[in-house]
């Protein structure tokens, strides 16, 4: 599939491995794979590997959505796997990733590329994964990867409408505390006062 592929993970593996296995099905997949990884990803590209791994591994039986919007509806059972260490594995992985780089490159902007659907699950469960990194950092990160990626892969003529969908975004994702905060109080108490007796038939 290749709808949205600035949400989809993955996508430029996805595509080449479609296009080389129409070409050739009896291709080796996994030799594919390796050359995708060592060129796309260069010093980071055993990282990348393993961090593909750790998820298809976490997910194996789970017929489900891994990340995305909706991720936070979930069933406590559909998202029993997705607990605070799967993603603080995960944020280490690609911190380990992203030091492999002296700098910018195209390389390092693959490795966000895949970075970015992980922080916007993680926004969406922000509160019950409560991980190291601020709330506010998250926000931010998410707001720059997103428009990265939405101007190299969504039509031009569509950038003002994402762009603003993209600020929506973060912006509900900025009073997520708040939000959380109001959800902690207590219910008030409502007292009914009385009816007077004479008032009452």
């Amino acid at each position: 599939e290749h709808e949205n592929q600035h949400l989809s993970d993955m996508w430029e593996l996805k595509y080449r491995l479609e296009t080389k296995l129409m070409d050739d099905p009896d291709r080796d997949v996994e030799a594919l794979t390796e050359d995708f990884f060592r060129n796309f990803y260069g010093l980071a590209a055993a990282d990348m590997r393993a961090i593909v791994d750790f998820i298809a591994e976490t997910q194996k039986g789970r017929n489900v959505q891994i990340f995305g919007p909706g991720t936070h509806n979930r069933t406590a059972e559909q998202r029993s796997w997705q607990d605070a260490a799967f993603y603080e594995k995960l944020e280490a992985m690609f911190d380990r990733a992203e030091s492999r780089f002296f700098g910018p490159c195209r390389q390092l902007t693959n490795v966000r590329r895949e970075r970015y659907p992980v922080d916007l699950a993680l926004l969406n469960l922000y509160g019950r994964m409560k991980p190291a990194i601020s709330r506010e950092r998250l926000v931010e990160r998410y707001r720059s990867s997103a428009k990265e990626f939405l101007r190299e892969y969504v039509d031009e003529k569509d950038w003002p409408t994402e762009l603003a969908k993209i600020d929506v975004i973060a912006d509900g994702q900025l009073k997520g505390d708040e939000i959380e905060r109001t959800k902690a109080l207590p219910l008030p108490e409502l007292k009914i006062p009385d009816a007077p007796e004479e008032g009452l038939q």
